[in-house]
C-alpha cells in the first residue's frame, strides 16, 4: 500500500456500528510496518453492531498490554498547548469522539484510525511503576503534568483496570502537581485524590462539554457520559472543593 492510499482495511455495512462514531475502518500511511506484536491480550469484549437490516453483529473490542518503559512524555517544543509534559495511561480510546484529533496516532502502532483506535486499546499496566520511579529520579525536575493529552484516562475500561487511579495515587502521594481533561462522570470516583491534590493546590479537572443535546453528543460522542452526567460531574467536584474548569470545543455547529 503507498502512502496516500487509504483503502478500507474491513469491509463495514451501511451505518455506523451501535455506540460507534466510526463507520468505517480505513487502512493507514503506515500499512508496510503494521505492528503484529502488540504484547499480551488482556481483555475482549463484543460489542453489538447495527447493520443496515436493523438486525445486531458484534464488533470486537480488545485490550492489550503496552510494555513501554517509560511513561512521562515531553511534549514536542513547536506543539502550541499549554503544557510541556503528559502522561498517558492508554492509547486508543472507547469514548470514539468522531471528531478527536488523536485517532491518526493510532496508524503509528499499524492500526486504523477508524473503528480500530474506539476497539482496540493499548493498556499500560505498569504506568504507575514508571510513574513513581521517574517522579523519584533526579533528573526530573518538577513541572505539572497533564493526563489524557491523547486519550481519555476515564473511559470505559479505566472502570476495570484502575491504571489512571493508581497514577493518581503516585501522584498525591508525591505531591505532583497534574491535571486532566475528561468527558466522564467516572472521574467522581477519584474525588478522593483530586480533593487530595487541591488540597495541596496540585491538582485540577477539565471536563469536555461540546453540547447539550443529547441526541447530537450520542452521535459524536457515542461512549462519553451524557451532557447531563457531565454538568453533574461539575457539580459534584466543585462541591468536593476541587479546582473544575470548562472546556468547550470543539463548537458544533462552527
Amino acid at each position: 500500500m503507498e502512502i496516500g492510499d487509504f483503502a478500507y482495511r474491513d469491509a463495514l455495512p451501511d451505518g455506523a456500528a451501535h455506540r460507534r462514531a466510526a463507520a468505517i475502518n480505513p487502512g493507514n500511511r503506515f500499512e508496510k510496518t503494521r505492528l503484529h506484536v502488540l504484547g499480551e491480550e488482556l481483555d475482549r469484549q463484543w460489542v453489538e453492531q447495527q447493520q443496515g437490516d436493523g438486525s445486531l453483529r458484534r464488533v470486537e473490542r480488545q485490550v492489550f498490554h503496552d510494555r513501554t518503559q517509560s511513561i512521562i512524555n515531553e511534549v514536542v517544543a513547536t506543539s502550541d498547548v499549554p503544557f510541556d509534559w503528559t502522561v498517558n495511561p492508554y492509547r486508543g480510546c472507547e469514548h470514539g469522539c468522531i471528531y478527536c484529533f488523536a485517532r491518526p496516532y493510532h496508524e503509528y502502532l499499524g492500526f486504523s484510525c477508524g473503528l480500530d483506535f474506539e476497539t482496540k486499546i493499548i493498556a499500560k499496566l505498569d504506568a504507575a511503576k514508571l510513574l513513581k520511579a521517574e517522579l523519584a529520579s533526579p533528573r526530573w525536575k518538577p513541572e505539572p503534568i497533564v493526563m489524557s493529552a491523547i486519550t481519555d484516562i476515564y473511559q470505559p475500561i479505566e472502570a476495570k483496570m484502575k491504571i489512571s487511579r493508581q497514577c493518581l495515587e503516585v501522584f498525591a502521594e508525591c505531591g505532583q502537581p497534574v491535571s486532566t481533561m475528561t468527558k466522564s462522570a467516572l472521574v467522581l470516583r477519584d474525588a478522593d485524590l483530586w480533593s487530595k491534590l487541591s488540597n495541596m493546590n496540585a491538582g485540577r479537572v477539565t471536563i469536555t462539554l461540546v453540547t447539550l443535546d443529547a441526541d447530537l453528543a450520542q452521535r459524536l460522542e457515542p461512549r462519553a457520559s451524557s451532557p447531563m452526567g457531565r454538568l453533574r460531574t461539575i457539580r459534584e467536584l466543585t462541591a468536593a472543593g476541587i479546582p473544575v474548569s470548562v472546556n468547550i470545543a470543539p463548537i458544533i455547529p462552527g
